[in-house]
């Protein structure tokens, strides 16, 4: 299942997130997970949805290759995690591609981000073309499209677009758990050592009861004495 957008790339979603099934046409879908900003995944790396050691901004189908209707920017995940880190500053590289690698982190788990689709693509080209840390300033002409695409993504990172934040679908989660409990089983009673497990009396030998008596190997319980 995939959208196109005005980049003319196909985007298709991958099985990152909680699967989930339609009950009613069977089709298996993504639970979201809702979107983090630059500073929860900084500080989660190990909810990271990638595979291996290298995030590969732009792989829509996520088969870890670069197709060739893909436009793709492949950070290794300390590169990454330093484009998290580094506060907004002078260099336009970095004021990017930290939006940047978090978007595409929260497309990866399986949020909604057909309405940065496009613009994940066009900063990822433009990375490519202004390499992080190449000291892009504010004189650039190319810097004020830049600084636009961060400001779109940040939105999309906390949730003011098309995908709702992690802190928001948290909230829901707790207040329809409180609102809707689980309703709680009884405890089945303990059952009677004298009966079985379908209530009948069990074979207890030193109660007295029901038990028949054992059976010798012998043809009796006569005992032979010498004449």
């Amino acid at each position: 299942m995939g959208s196109s957008d005005q980049s003319g790339h196909s985007h298709r979603q991958r099985s990152f997130g909680t699967p989930v099934r339609d009950e009613d046409t069977s089709e298996v879908g993504l639970l979201p997970t809702g979107t983090g900003t630059p500073g929860y995944w900084k500080n989660h790396p190990e909810a990271w949805p990638i595979a291996g050691s290298e995030v590969l901004v732009g792989d829509w189908n996520h088969n870890r290759v670069c197709d060739a209707d893909e436009t793709c920017l492949a950070l290794t995940t300390e590169e990454a995690l330093a484009a998290l880190s580094t506060p907004p500053k002078g260099d336009m590289t970095w004021n990017l591609s930290r939006p940047l690698v978090a978007a595409w982190l929260n497309a990866s788990a399986g949020n909604d981000s057909t309405c940065v689709a496009a613009t994940i693509d066009l900063a990822t080209d433009w990375l490519l073309a202004h390499p992080l840390g190449s000291e892009v300033g504010g004189d650039d002409a190319s810097s004020e499209m830049a600084a636009a695409w961060a400001g779109l993504l940040d939105d999309y990172n906390n949730g003011r677009l098309c995908a709702e934040s992690r802190d928001s679908l948290e909230a829901e989660t707790s207040r329809d758990e409180a609102e809707h409990p689980e309703p709680i089983t009884p405890a089945s009673p303990p059952q009677s050592p004298s009966e079985d497990s379908d209530g009948h009396p069990g074979n207890n030998p030193g109660n007295g009861g029901n038990n028949p008596p054992p059976h010798s190997s012998g043809q009796g319980s006569k005992s032979k004495t010498k004449p």
